[in-house]
């Protein structure tokens, strides 16, 4: 299916790629329930990765603060707020 032509995978492949609008992703759900994420098995591991080779992956570290910081003090953030927050962890000495 994947080599036809986009118009054609569109439609046959429309309803197998509609989301469910009430889904939420398995972090949301531990942070509504109070419990661990695996915020550092996957944001934490791009930092650690990024460390090995001399680099820096500065949003993802602060997205990684970020949530540890919801597990304990949950917070709503607009998307805006987010993308703000990430924006500036990329900028020289922050």
């Amino acid at each position: 299916m994947l080599g036809l032509p986009d118009a054609l995978f569109r439609r046959i492949s429309a309803a197998s790629l509609r989301i469910d609008a009430h889904a939420r992703s398995s972090m949301w759900e531990d942070l509504q329930r109070g419990r661990p994420t695996e915020i550092d098995s996957l944001q934490g591991e791009i930092v650690t990765l990024a460390a090995a080779h001399g680099l820096r992956a500065p949003a993802n570290a602060r997205l990684a603060a970020l949530v540890r910081e919801a597990e304990s003090t949950p917070r709503t953030w607009s998307g805006p707020e987010l993308y703000a927050e990430l924006r500036a962890a990329r900028r020289p000495g922050h």
